[in-house]
């Protein structure tokens, strides 16, 4: 969002060596995506927060990386899963 968008992506790039996934929750990696306007990658990382039952997501909706994908369908789908009321 800052204009460091090459940043961001060599951050993420370097977070996904397998050496270094496990540095960095899911949830935050999916922020960035987001912020990066790269829907299904942020999903794909939502997903996988959501599989290793990341306690992060439980601030998902208060946090406005996400905003973008507040009207689709699948985040809303994901908000229920994880137990938010509809």
């Amino acid at each position: 969002m800052s204009g460091k968008r090459q940043e961001a992506q060599r951050i993420l790039k370097e977070f996904q060596e397998p050496s270094k996934q496990n540095r960095l929750q899911p949830e935050y990696l999916a922020e960035i995506y987001c912020l990066l306007g790269e829907k299904e990658k942020a999903y794909a990382w939502l997903e996988k927060a959501y599989a290793e039952h990341d306690s992060s997501l439980l601030w998902i909706k208060c946090q406005p990386e996400f905003d973008s994908l507040s009207p689709e369908p699948r985040y809303q789908e994901l908000l229920r899963r994880i137990g938010f009321p509809q």
